[in-house]
């Protein structure tokens, strides 16, 4: 046996247990209290841990963090905390938890002493805080967070406005009794009747450039060129073979004037495709004079200080303050979750950190594949929100899986999935934290069904009545990519009900009907520039109802001065599209003319060309005809000639072959008589 291993090795385990038994759950109770209230800067209290080293497990009870921004309330309760640590990675220092469960959270519960820390133990907290941020990465983190948070907060209380009054709808049909329209609007005044002596003079200043353009097209000298060479060309005599060269180069010049005609055609024809667009101002004067029309009326409305008829972005003032709470409340837990889980960090920013070693033996234990130095693979959730009251309360429960201090080694994201109903109301979270790359990109999904509108903690305003039996959903994301923030709301208010005593007759009377809302609002950008866009149905319901509230003496005073802004206007838009119409149709006459003179011209030479090509091909074939008649006759006499002296030549043949036949048949005739001698 290795006594030089066993007996240290009881040794550590008697001290352990002793540690145990005396101080460990005292030391577990206080790093909780002090971890909470750095990472939650509010008071932390625990009833009671009980750690057990048979199985290394710890049971923490009644966990309570305050709300530093409201003291007199918890953040969260937890009812029990358990779970156990693995053996073997704790000889290497490293806390491995395969399963915690996390039973009867509350949020949101009401203390009866305050959670504000001290002013002395806030100090000690921020001095732990700089000191423990001693890399500039952590200290770049922290300036992050504090920065993105200011940003917000100042979203919050600069950018939201405050609600208009609602006196100036109760004043305003006192602003328009006594108005006229026609002492109202002035002719001299109206920017309708100025836009249009400046499209009249744009429609004369046409006229002149077209007709200047017409006329420096030189259409008639052309004319006369080409009428000048059809006439010489029509006098042209094709009397023999000497005329066709004369006939044909006024032909081919002929050609190249029907040409220029042709050209002169199509730019004619251009010219007057963009005379007729130019002038063809009718939709261009209805379109204006609507535009003017609309900004004389708006002049005149300014001028009066007419009551506005509409609600500008109501939901921004409305709305944006309980938004904008709810993304500082998520980003606030994103950016607490990099502190303590950190992305991976970039190579140049690995550091190599020898660590010193003491003197001693090497003993085997076991060893599994490197974990991080703090995991826990899985955490059960279960709570409730709004434990006082009842009727509003959700029983949730769900996991989160992976929460380690080194997301980067373990190379898995952590993971929340949360839901929980109750009758009508459903709650459901669910949201990645990915820290395992050098960019983090946190993403939370919040959907909350049949919440009350008295939940949600709409401000009161003289515009919207009680909605106490009123529902409301939501559903929303938030994400940290990096350090952009993009994050998304809509919001839901149906069966809206007038309850209570309603006070002002004009809030009844404008609600009266609606029973729904919805909101959608949209925060993004970096810490350098956040944009927010919060946009609602609020304003078309609220404005046309209050055209309609507003009273007809607005509404006739208003059709009065438009119908006098027409009276105004149209006898001038009249005259003026008759005069553009008739220089219209006079510069189109011109054109036209010129264009059938061409078009005529142009015909008339290739008639005439055809015609004398005609002629001249009649003269070819006639001339080609004679000579052909010419060779085949000289043929026929060569033929004749030719066989005359092969009857000559034969007959000649004949009379020879004869003489010597006669000849052989004497020298036979010899022979024979020599022989009978």
């Amino acid at each position: 046996m290795r006594w030089k291993f066993v007996v240290p090795l009881l040794a550590i385990i008697v001290i352990i247990t002793l540690f145990n038994i005396l101080f460990l759950d005292s030391f577990v109770r206080k790093g909780i209290i002090l971890g909470g209230e750095m990472a939650f800067g509010a008071k932390v209290e625990v009833k009671d841990v009980k750690t057990r080293i048979t199985n290394l497990s710890i049971d923490v009870k009644s966990i309570k963090v305050a709300n530093k921004n409201d003291p007199w309330k918890n953040l969260f309760e937890i009812g029990d905390m358990r779970f156990s640590l693995k053996f073997v990675p704790l000889l290497s220092r490293k806390l491995i938890i395969d399963e915690m469960a996390v039973e009867g959270i509350k949020l949101g519960t009401t203390r009866k002493t305050s959670g504000a820390l001290s002013p002395k133990k806030l100090a000690k907290i921020e001095e732990k805080k700089k000191e423990q941020a001693v890399t500039t990465e952590q200290q770049e983190e922290d300036s992050f967070s504090s920065k993105m948070m200011g940003k917000i907060n100042e979203k919050a209380t600069t950018e939201i406005k405050t609600l208009p009054a609602l006196d100036k709808i109760k004043n305003a049909e006192k602003e328009i009794k006594n108005m006229s329209a026609d002492k109202l609007v002035s002719a001299s005044d109206l920017e309708s009747l100025k836009e249009m002596d400046s499209i009249k003079n744009d429609i004369n200043e046409k006229y002149s450039k077209y007709g200047k353009e017409l006329s420096q097209l030189n259409i008639d000298q052309k004319l006369k060129d080409a009428s000048n060479m059809l006439t010489d060309v029509k006098s042209t005599k094709i009397g023999s073979v000497d005329d066709f060269k004369n006939a044909k180069n006024k032909l081919e010049n002929l050609d190249s004037a029907k040409i220029e005609l042709e050209k002169e055609l199509d730019n004619l024809k251009t010219l007057k495709s963009q005379m007729q667009k130019d002038l063809d101002v009718s939709k261009e004067i209805t379109a204006k004079l609507k535009d003017f029309k609309e900004k004389d009326f708006q002049n005149i409305s300014r001028k009066l200080k007419l009551p506005e008829v509409s609600f500008q972005n109501i939901a921004e003032p409305l709305f944006g303050p309980i938004w904008l709470n709810r993304v500082n409340s998520v980003m606030h837990y994103l950016v607490l979750a990099r502190k303590y889980m950190p992305p991976k960090k970039k190579d140049g920013d690995k550091k190599v950190v020898k660590k010193s070693r003491m003197g001693g033996i090497d003993v085997s234990f076991p060893k599994e594949d490197n974990p991080p130095d703090f995991l826990i693979s899985k955490v059960l959730l279960t709570g409730e929100t709004n434990p006082e009251n009842a009727d509003k309360s959700i029983i949730f429960d769900g996991n989160v899986t992976d929460i380690t201090s080194d997301p980067g080694l373990l190379g898995r994201p952590t993971k929340i999935a949360l839901e929980g109903t109750k009758m009508s109301k459903r709650l459901d979270v669910s949201g990645t934290l990915d820290h395992v790359n050098e960019v983090p990109v946190d993403s939370i999904s919040i959907v909350y069904r049949g919440l009350t509108v008295q939940e949600l903690g709409i401000p009161t305003s003289d515009y919207l009545p009680s909605m106490e039996k009123s529902n409301a959903k939501i559903d929303s994301t938030f994400t940290l990519r990096g350090d952009e923030i993009d994050c998304i709301f809509d919001l839901n208010i149906s069966d809206i009900k007038l309850s209570g005593e309603v006070k002002d007759e004009l809030v009844k009377e404008l609600w009266e009907g609606i029973t729904n809302i919805s909101v959608q609002a949209k925060l993004y950008g970096t810490t350098n520039g956040l944009n927010m866009v919060i946009s609602s149905n609020l304003d078309n319901i609220l404005s046309k109802r209050l055209k309609e509230l507003v009273g007809k003496k607005l509404s006739d005073l208003q059709n009065r001065i438009r119908a006098e802004i027409d009276n105004l206007t149209n006898a001038k838009k009249n005259e003026l599209m008759n005069e553009a119409n008739s220089k219209k149709q006079e510069l189109q006459g011109k054109f036209t003319s010129k264009q059938n003179e061409l078009q005529g011209k142009i015909d008339s030479i290739k008639s005439e060309a055809d015609k004398k090509e005609n002629e001249m091909r009649d003269k070819v074939e006639a001339e080609k005809k004679r000579v052909q008649e010419d060779l085949e006759k000289k043929k026929r006499e060569t033929e004749a000639q030719v066989n005359k002296m092969k009857e000559e030549e034969q007959r000649k043949l004949e009379e020879q072959k004869n003489k010597e036949e006669e000849k052989q048949k004497k020298q036979v005739e010899d022979k024979i008589q020599n022989l009978f001698k």
